[in-house]
């Protein structure tokens, strides 16, 4: 009966440790590959360039609602470096529908039939790279254009207005040159002022920061680029930018409206995000899973480990783990000893009867003795 019930509470131990420890493996797999292998860790480190290139910015009229009548008239896009300055190209691009998003041509279901489009004023900034100095004021990009404005009369608290954009870029990791995308996104919009024909008149213009992002993402990267700390500032004895475009007409009209903007760039540290090795998280889900397997074999199996140092044999069952995991009890059985036991007492006992029939027979002898006496 004993052995079989240390059998039973030893096997049943032995089910409940090791489903419980295989359920926990599995877990912890489950989790390691989640976070390690299917989505790797990622650390963020700082990149310093110390040069950027510029993307393609743009002009691009924001009231686009009302564009008739609405031209590009001349442009001017300079670089300033120190005490050097370098000259950048324009081009008008062409879109289709209330929004540019494509240029020089027209996309196949737009939703906006009945809106013929507009121009947009391509600035040649790509081909620009900006150095990083001490001072962010040694550099800075100054884009200037003069138009000739749409109709606005009619219009109620109608807002003076130009939008300044660009083309950001996204692709799949690995795959930049067959999967790379551009689309045009604003980046604000700022004011422009009236100039008449004989120039040299107050005007406004835009200063404004630009800095570049890239994201990085499982499947995608992208390349982005922002506007902070935008102010404006008065222009004393503004003048109509001096190059003209191609494809407009010479002869301005009596008033042009002029926007000018300069952008400044500061900040050249970039983010990234290093992939890490899986190698350490897994080292750390196995010493787990075997902290778990050790404890479970102390708490379930611990009573019969400490038994295994008794010897083996008719001892062994003298005591046994509880079949429900509690303390140890004894076995009840017949004590071979007791026989001996009895003899003993049974011995005793007639040594005691012996010692008293002798003193008896002793003193008989003597009162036989002490009779004769008497007789002589």
């Amino acid at each position: 009966m004993a052995l079989r019930l240390c059998g039973l509470g030893g096997n049943f131990n032995m089910v409940l440790g090791g489903s419980i420890w295989f359920l926990y493996a599995f877990m912890m797999l489950q989790h390691f590959y989640d976070t390690a292998v299917r989505v790797p860790r990622t650390q963020r480190v700082m990149v310093e360039n110390r040069e950027l290139r510029l993307p393609r910015l743009y002009f691009c009229p924001a009231d686009r609602g009302h564009v008739t009548g609405f031209q590009w008239h001349s442009f001017e896009c300079t670089l300033s470096y120190r005490d050097e300055h370098r000259n950048c190209p324009a081009r008008l691009q062409a879109y289709n529908g209330r929004t540019p998003k494509a240029f020089g041509r027209t996309p196949d279901g737009d939703g906006f039939a009945d809106q013929h489009g507009g121009e947009c004023l391509e600035f040649g900034t790509h081909m620009i790279g900006v150095r990083e100095e001490w001072s962010a004021a040694w550099n800075q990009v100054t884009l200037r254009a003069a138009f000739n404005p749409a109709p606005v009369e009619g219009l109620g608290d109608a807002l003076q207005e130009v939008e300044l954009g660009y083309l950001p870029v996204e692709w799949e990791v690995g795959e930049k040159d067959e999967t790379a995308q551009r689309y045009y996104y604003p980046l604000l919009r700022v004011p422009f002022f009236f100039l008449s024909q004989n120039g040299y008149e107050p005007g406004v213009a835009t200063r404004s920061f630009l800095a570049r992002e890239v994201d990085k993402g499982l499947t995608g990267e992208g390349k982005y680029w922002y506007t902070y700390g935008a102010m404006q500032i008065a222009v004393v004895n503004a003048s109509t930018p001096d190059q003209s475009l191609v494809g407009t007409s010479s002869m301005p009209s009596q008033r042009l409206g002029v926007v000018h903007v300069v952008l400044t760039l500061e900040d050249f540290e970039e983010y990234d995000f290093q992939e890490l090795s899986c190698f350490f998280p897994l080292l750390e889900a196995l010493g787990s899973i075997a902290g778990v397997g050790a404890v479970l074999v102390l708490v379930l199996n611990g009573p019969r480990i400490r038994m295994g140092g008794q010897p083996q044999g008719e001892e062994s069952l003298e005591s046994c783990s509880s079949p429900s995991g509690g303390p140890q009890y004894a076995r009840v059985g017949p004590d071979d000893d007791s026989d001996q036991e009895e003899e003993a007492l049974l011995g005793s006992k007639g040594k005691r009867a012996a010692r008293s029939h002798a003193e008896d027979r002793g003193q008989s002898s003597l009162l036989s003795t002490e009779a004769g006496m008497d007789g002589l």
